[in-house]
């Protein structure tokens, strides 16, 4: 059985991005890495270089949708790509392992205390979806994992039947994050695809969620990034996997 991991990068900020990730990745795991782009990367960090066609959409969530597809492993982590592995993610490989699809289900501030959803995630409050995270998943090739996504991509391309599904609110433009809680939530399988374990941590720098009385639009205008051989955010050392959001590294 193989694994890797599999990022995904549209556009040469991304791409960047995609890369420092890998380069992160590199200096903790000796497992493969691969990356899913609309143009040629010419870097030996990726084993595969996966070309698609360039989506126009915002969150480009017809690609995002079929990254199970166009992965070349058995077994996959799928991490955004404006993120930094803080950590050794074998305690993930390993929880994981022999389940269809897992979720990370539980974001952490900057100071590893749980995210406040309350302002962060209005769509998901208003209309009772369960709290699930794209940006650090798993899947292994199985039929639930094709039928997951498959509908993930109806709701992500279908914007009546988008409305229709979300009655008390729904996004102006589509979201993975929004499509895959829903989905799991109509499929009835919350339980089976959330990981609630608590390694790795996942750091999310929504600046709205992150507790502040008079938070900033950018996150980095309200508290300092040093980023070398370790990452702090003010005073507290980043774990896990830090996902920066902003154009900060």
């Amino acid at each position: 059985m193989t694994q890797g991991y599999l990022l995904y990068a549209q556009g040469q900020t991304h791409i960047n991005y995609a890369i420092k990730c890998a380069e992160s990745i590199k200096k903790i795991d000796d497992r493969s890495i691969s990356i899913v782009s609309n143009q040629t990367v010419s870097k030996d960090l990726f084993e595969n270089n996966i070309l698609v066609e360039e989506n126009t959409d915002k969150f480009h969530v017809l690609n995002r949708s079929r990254l199970w597809q166009w992965s070349p492993y058995d077994q996959t982590t799928v991490i955004e790509s404006d993120s930094i592995v803080c950590q050794s993610l074998n305690n993930w490989w390993n929880k994981n392992l022999g389940n269809d699809l897992k979720f990370v289900s539980q974001a952490y501030s900057y100071r590893q205390e749980k995210l406040d959803v309350l302002r962060d995630r209005k769509t998901f409050l208003e209309n009772d979806l369960p709290n699930l995270y794209v940006a650090l998943h798993y899947f292994e090739k199985s039929t639930f994992t094709k039928n997951f996504f498959n509908f993930v991509e109806v709701i992500n391309t279908q914007e009546a039947l988008r409305k229709k599904l979300l009655p008390n609110r729904s996004p102006k433009i589509p979201s993975m994050d929004v499509a895959v809680c829903l989905a799991a939530k109509l499929l009835d399988c919350v339980d089976k695809v959330s990981y609630l374990g608590e390694d790795p941590t996942f750091i999310h720098m929504k600046p709205y969620a992150q507790g502040w009385e008079n938070p900033f639009e950018n996150w980095s205008k309200r508290i300092n990034l040093f980023a070398g051989d370790e990452i702090f955010v003010g005073p507290f050392r980043q774990q896990g996997v830090f996902h920066y959001i902003e154009d900060v590294l």
